[in-house]
């Protein structure tokens, strides 16, 4: 089975927001980093309760506003710093290994991608995973880094999945 797509800035965003956030390391960090806000507000405000007259039940109550924005909002703020971050890194160099025109190659044998400047392949046995969200699915081979074949691209789907999951390791 054979393919090309176009491989775009979108689509190397979107991989790096699923990635980020299905990732168990970056999904602890996440909620360290929600818990910790609250926390600060907490401290700070029974700083502010003890040096300052000010009263309790107003103090808990911006508290708890405090804290539920925070809680709400951070999520949304880390996918905006995800998608900034992996713009940064785009704009930084030559991009022609990611991005731009992939011609895919599926046998028995394994998955090949041929850019202009490059071709990696994969053997079915070494792959790591194989996932998919609403617009991409995703060959990893390394628990960080995976082949993305944008949905919109790819004639078949639907074939192109059967395809690899046919192929993969049983324990994938």
């Amino acid at each position: 089975m054979e393919f090309e797509y176009e491989l775009t800035e979108k689509d190397y965003i979107n991989f790096n927001i699923f990635h980020f956030g299905n990732s168990k390391a970056v999904k602890r960090s996440l909620l360290v980093q929600r818990i910790i806000g609250p926390l600060f507000f907490i401290v700070f405000g029974y700083l502010y309760y003890q040096i300052e007259t000010v009263s309790l039940p107003l103090l808990i109550l911006v508290i708890i506003a405090l804290s539920a924005v925070w809680i709400i909002l951070y999520p949304m703020r880390f996918k905006g710093y995800i998608t900034r971050n992996t713009k940064r890194m785009i704009e930084e160099g030559n991009n022609a290994l990611i991005l731009g025109k992939h011609h895919v190659t599926m046998n028995k044998n394994g998955f090949t991608d041929k850019t202009s400047r490059s071709q990696t392949s994969l053997q079915w046995k070494n792959a790591v995973s194989f996932q998919e969200d609403k617009d991409n699915l995703y060959l990893y081979h390394s628990p960080s880094y995976a082949y993305i074949i944008p949905k919109d691209k790819v004639g078949n789907v639907e074939e192109v999945k059967k395809f690899i999951q046919t192929n993969l390791p049983a324990s994938i």
